[in-house]
């Protein structure tokens, strides 16, 4: 199993996009992009989850002002705000979990 790595890929005042180690892994079940206004490591199932995503090939994700978590500790992304995130690969029972990275979206 592959614990991948994120990095922001670019960074707006609007938006940031994110990118992370593809998988390629008979036992991967999809990753979970994990944002937190509190916890400087989120991690999933504790943190709820940005979004989730089952293609392995897929290695971006852009999360925009007002996107609204699935479940976490704030209720949508806010400018001005500093946030940290990681991402999450599921195998089966098992998960493994990036390093984290912090943004703040701002004018």
């Amino acid at each position: 199993m592959i614990t991948p790595a994120l990095e922001i890929h670019s960074l707006t005042e609007r938006s940031v996009e994110f990118e992370w180690t593809t998988i390629d892994h008979n036992q991967f079940d999809g990753y979970k992009l994990v944002i937190s206004k509190d916890d400087t490591r989120p991690s999933y199932p504790e943190d709820g989850y940005m979004t989730y995503i089952t293609k392995a090939e897929t290695h971006t994700f852009q999360v925009n002002i007002g996107d609204i978590p699935q479940r976490g500790d704030f209720k949508s992304i806010e400018q001005n705000v500093i946030y940290h995130a990681t991402i999450t690969a599921l195998y089966g029972d098992d998960k493994l979990t990036s390093e984290s990275v912090s943004f703040i979206l701002s004018e």
